[in-house]
């Protein structure tokens, strides 16, 4: 009960909600969906499906604020951290979707051998 309480709370009011010196978020940070910068986190993205990655571990992919300063910023850090973090989310998008082509494909065997047992089934 109080876990739920803190994380309703975390949503609501932010993690640093009880911190008196609260240090401005940078989009650079460690602590920042770099995915929901670039318009894409992967775990709102499949989420409710059955390849869910469950909550973003983050916390900031509702930061509107944060994504207007990436957005914004013109500079060459800004440029180097889009392509390093376009390549990430380029690997990670790549493997999860290699990870739903092969619960597919173990997903169609298992149909064929199914068809072969009814069919089998029926023909005797």
């Amino acid at each position: 009960m109080v876990d739920a309480t803190r994380k309703l709370l975390d949503e609501l009011m932010g993690r640093n909600r009880n911190k008196e010196n609260v240090r401005e978020q940078n989009y650079w940070d460690q602590d920042v969906c770099k995915p929901y910068l670039l318009g894409c986190c992967y775990h709102t993205l499949w989420q409710h499906t059955k390849s869910d990655c469950g909550p973003c571990p983050y916390g900031t992919c509702q930061n509107e604020r944060l994504k207007e300063v990436f957005e914004a910023d013109d500079s060459s850090r800004q440029h180097r951290y889009r392509r390093r973090w376009m390549v990430e989310l380029r690997d990670m998008l790549k493997a999860k979707v290699n990870d739903c082509d092969r619960n597919i494909d173990r997903a169609k065997e298992t149909l064929a051998k199914r068809q072969a047992a009814n069919q089998a089934a029926i023909e005797e």
